[in-house]
């Protein structure tokens, strides 16, 4: 029991075999306020892997092996000040860190925690000191909440895989891979027109917008060519939708004229075909041959940012952007406006937009940037700021989000996919999949070598 009686703890630990053992917290709020409650299990220190031969497996996103460096972070260790929680992309699930030269090694893993379900997950960091887990909830008055089970092994004779079967054989939820669609199961990959929107490696193409393939929409099927140059039958465009009024008065010349910015990738709100390249029948067109000829289109979509000049930001969203925790407007990017994923409006709005382009464009799938990437905020809307979402509501919402938008998209064509930017974690169980970004935006842990893939 906490010192002032306002928290009470109960533990168990249960032996799954002689080598392994599951650790559960129990925690009960007797407070007559809502709390977050935030725990750190384990932290394991003093483990200085730099001192043997030692390698590391981290299913961060798509999940590698290689020799660990000793000095790089796995997971974010980027914190938020109010709630002690990672704000962006972790979700990592397992982590082992084996020596070939000592033949075994240990690992730590989330054994049964869902985004959604009674337990939330466990988020790991490493480096080279240490291990930590991290793990928060909700509580409100009288209620007890459990953690998932901790499991920690020691292995001998063997390797990561072995972490990876005994995380296989204790997981109560699997991934959704039957329900999948098979021409997805099967791709190669995507071919982008704009290299680095959403972050992965896996999609560094293009060359630099759409424009610098097409003068018009009904010319895409140019571009199908070009990816099959590459084995890829998948076209994913990113800057296909307008740019906002450039006679509205609210937005300064200096945006326009801005080098760093494009006014049509920016333009996060309404989503309506470009009409510099053709407008809606130029684009039904380029579709059309695209698929004349065997290809697949994606279509980029924003859930985590509206730009304040689009027409949604000054009409039916204006009072559903994002307050943090202080009361402040949170800004991620300049003139953007942060969305929150739990929000039921928000949620409905970009259901009916992506059934909306599947349907009237015929597009195979939805690409919704910044999903799986955001994590752990404590927000509320401008327009309810006594509803505040504290980091496991907000995870939850995200899966709920991606959820709703999934089976709007395939209430209209059951073939269609919906993915996100970083399938880590709980969103794989809500999506088709998702990028991977180990090897990008300076962050890399692998240097630049992905030795296995536990995948």
């Amino acid at each position: 029991v906490s010192k002032n009686n306002d928290l009470a703890f109960h533990i168990e630990i249960f032996f799954t075999d002689s080598m392994s053992f599951d650790i559960s917290l129990s925690i009960t709020s007797y407070r007559d306020d809502k709390v977050f409650f935030r725990a750190s299990m384990p932290t394991v220190t003093m483990l200085n892997v730099k001192q043997q031969d030692a390698e590391i497996m981290i299913p961060q996103e798509a999940g590698w092996v290689t020799r660990y460096d000793g000095e790089s972070h796995m997971g974010y260790t980027w914190l938020d000040t109010i709630s002690g929680m990672p704000t962006m992309m972790n979700a990592m699930e397992i982590v082992t860190v084996y020596s070939k030269e000592l033949g075994g090694g240990i690992f730590f893993t989330d054994a049964n925690g869902y985004v959604g379900g009674d337990n939330s997950i466990i988020q790991f960091i490493a480096d080279g000191y240490g291990i930590e887990g991290i793990w928060g909830v909700g509580l409100e008055k009288n209620e007890t909440r459990s953690t998932p089970a901790l499991s920690v092994g020691i292995f001998r004779n063997s390797d990561w895989r072995y972490s990876v079967d005994y995380y296989n054989a204790h997981r109560e939820v699997s991934l959704r891979e039957d329900s999948i669609p098979a021409w997805w199961l099967e791709s190669g990959g995507v071919f982008s027109t704009q290299a680095g929107s959403g972050g992965p490696f896996t999609f560094w193409y293009g060359s630099g917008g759409i424009t610098s393939f097409v003068d018009n929409f009904s010319e895409l099927d140019t571009v199908l060519e070009e990816a099959r140059s590459y084995g890829i039958d998948t076209v994913y465009l990113t800057d296909w939708y307008e740019c906002p009024d450039r006679e509205d008065s609210i937005i300064p010349d200096g945006w326009w004229t801005d080098p760093t910015l494009d006014p049509y990738y920016w333009n996060k709100g309404e989503y309506m075909p470009r009409t510099d390249l053709g407008g809606e029948s130029a684009f039904k067109e380029g579709i059309r041959k695209i698929h004349d000829d065997g290809g697949r289109v994606i279509l980029y979509v924003e859930p985590f940012i509206v730009l304040y000049y689009s027409t949604l930001a000054q009409n039916q969203a204006k009072d559903w952007y994002a307050i943090d925790g202080r009361g402040q407007k949170l800004e991620t990017y300049e003139y953007n406006f942060d969305m929150v994923p739990a929000n039921p409006e928000w949620q409905e709005y970009l259901a009916d937009t992506c059934a909306r382009l599947v349907s009237e464009y015929g597009v195979d799938g939805i690409y919704l940037d910044s999903a799986g990437w955001q994590y752990n905020h404590v927000v509320a809307t401008a327009g309810n700021t006594s509803k505040v979402y504290d980091p496991e509501e907000y995870n939850i919402g995200w899966v709920t989000l991606l959820k709703k938008v999934r089976e709007a998209v395939k209430n209209v064509n059951n073939e269609a996919i919906v993915l996100c930017e970083s399938g880590s974690g709980p969103m794989l169980y809500a999506v088709d999949g998702g990028w991977t970004s180990d090897f990008v935006w300076g962050m890399t842990t692998t240097t630049e070598t992905l030795a296995l893939s536990p995948l």
